[in-house]
């Protein structure tokens, strides 16, 4: 049987998942309007919140090959989103860097998002939507310390 406080877990879980896969099949539908695939995009947004980011970097964040996120970044470049720059103090190491185009793309593909999410969040009254997103940032705190806490 399970307690009051393993059942609020349960709700909160599987709210999530839903919410995450439902926000994930939105977000892949608005980038089918931009032409780039949801790993390519990732990798765009990736390399512009890390401005010192390399391939190998990359790899290990979203879980992928070295030759995977090559040949992603190979379609990135082609497309004129990113640069491989090699270190200025070795050569042996590539980083990525997001492109004035890619820079544009990353401000059309969220606001799109944005936008998106303006229509669902205008159910809500103002204090709703104030204590909602105050809720998340709770969450979102809480899910980073535990992160540092276990992982650093």
């Amino acid at each position: 049987m399970m307690d009051e406080h393993t059942d609020d877990e349960y709700h909160v879980e599987r709210l999530l998942r839903k919410l995450t896969i439902e926000l994930r099949r939105r977000g892949r539908a608005i980038l089918t309007d931009f032409d780039i695939t949801p790993a390519q995009f990732e990798a765009l947004v990736m390399a512009e919140d890390m401005p010192r980011l390399t391939i190998g970097d990359l790899g290990s964040t979203l879980g992928l090959a070295y030759s995977t996120v090559t040949d992603l970044i190979d379609r990135l470049e082609r497309q004129g989103y990113v640069e491989r720059i090699r270190d200025e103090s070795d050569k042996r190491i590539v980083r990525v860097r997001v492109m004035d185009k890619g820079q544009i793309l990353i401000e059309k593909v969220l606001l799109a998002r944005r936008l998106y999410l303006a229509k669902i969040l205008a159910v809500m009254s103002d204090e709703k939507r104030s204590a909602f997103v105050d809720m998340l940032s709770v969450l979102g705190q809480q899910l980073h310390d535990n992160h540092v806490n276990t992982d650093g």
